[in-house]
């Protein structure tokens, strides 16, 4: 399987044909949906978009949990991650916890703004489990 957060950005990228060539699947993560079981919380809000687990349950627009995808809680059993190494402005070279932590889970730009706390949110991902 070749994955990203949104399917539309792997389709963009053309790795429609990529995953043809060997009878891959492509898939996104937020497209798999957040599995309600698997989460973790931290006491930070964070403004929540459409798409995050979350978003306008009984008006709700904040949250302290983040979601991890059901393609990981559900479909897939091993990670491989190829990860060009970006620069990010609060955690300097990122590479392959960050993009799989960024990845994996909704309600992750809360954490953005401040490098203890995009830190902390690659260290949580890095270690959820089902």
């Amino acid at each position: 399987m070749i994955w990203d957060k949104q399917l539309s950005d792997l389709r963009a990228a053309g790795f429609d044909e990529l995953a043809r060539r060997f009878n891959v699947r492509l898939a996104g993560s937020a497209n798999s949906g957040w599995d309600e079981k698997t989460f973790y919380s931290k006491p930070l809000l964070g403004e929540l978009v459409s798409g995050d687990y979350e978003f306008d349950k009984d008006g709700t627009r904040t949250g302290r949990n983040s979601y991890v995808s059901k393609l990981l809680t559900h479909d897939i059993t091993r990670v491989i991650t190829i990860t060009p190494l970006l620069n990010h402005n609060e955690a300097g070279v990122t590479g392959n916890l960050y993009s799989l932590a960024a990845g994996s889970v909704d309600n992750f730009a809360r954490f953005e703004l401040q490098a203890e706390r995009l830190a902390e949110a690659v260290r949580r991902s890095a270690s959820c489990r089902p």
